[in-house]
């Protein structure tokens, strides 16, 4: 049996996680039996993040190391009838999510004081008291510094959302009339992009990305399409 750990489920996503949600779409894809056990605390994972999986004998950590892990041991194959071309087109909108518009996402949960309150309620409201009023604090500094070094939060909040923006047009614009990134039938990178998309399109604030997403049928659709098919 593989297990899953993770943050506890928030905004009434799978997980708030977008990292987290990816291999939870993924395990639901490839049909294979698992678990979830919540950990609110990565510091207590490998390399200190979450997720990471056991499956057997052996831990992974990272989302990308696990899914490259369970489609080798379990000879999970995704992408058949697929392009090598329109995969490595997949694979870069799924690195342009990851690695670029996660930083603006991230703003609008943990910096933006528009926003901050429903994420303190959605992921600490269950902690005991005293800890219900230190340890968002902490969290939050962890964030900010974290943000900064990276970069994003050194420009106004415009620019950051517009960052995520462009990004959401990108994806947009390549899925265009597809029912998934790669054409009619799911591949592996759909996890990811779903978990990206849906961390912004259903939790309730309405941030500029969450609003811009709405504003793209497709992607609205798109996401539509993932939920019904993995999580209904």
């Amino acid at each position: 049996m593989i297990t899953l750990f993770q943050y506890q489920p928030a905004f009434g996503l799978p997980n708030a996680s977008p990292f987290c949600m990816k291999v939870e779409v993924f395990l639901k894809m490839a049909n294979l039996d698992y678990k979830t056990k919540v950990i609110n605390d990565p510091s207590k994972a490998p390399n200190g993040k979450l997720p990471y999986i056991s499956d057997e004998n052996e831990t992974i950590a990272d989302s990308a190391f696990i899914l490259q892990h369970l489609t080798n041991k379990h000879k999970i194959d995704l992408n058949q009838n697929i392009s090598d071309r329109d995969l490595a087109i997949a694979d870069a909108v799924v690195r342009m999510l990851e690695e670029h518009y996660y930083w603006s996402l991230v703003y609008s949960r943990w910096i933006d004081e528009r926003y901050w309150p429903a994420t303190k309620k959605s992921f600490f409201a269950g902690l005991p008291l005293p800890l219900r009023f230190i340890i968002p604090s902490v969290a939050r500094g962890k964030v900010k510094t974290q943000i900064f070094q990276q970069g994003t939060s050194r420009h106004n909040a415009d620019k950051i959302y517009q960052l995520g923006i462009d990004d959401i047009n990108t994806a947009s614009s390549i899925l265009a009339d597809n029912d998934f990134i790669a054409g009619s039938e799911p591949c592996v990178h759909d996890a990811a992009i779903y978990a990206f998309l849906a961390n912004a399109l259903h939790p309730e604030p309405n941030t500029p990305l969450k609003e811009h997403i709405k504003h793209k049928p497709n992607l609205v659709e798109y996401c539509e399409r993932m939920r019904t098919r993995y999580f209904s």
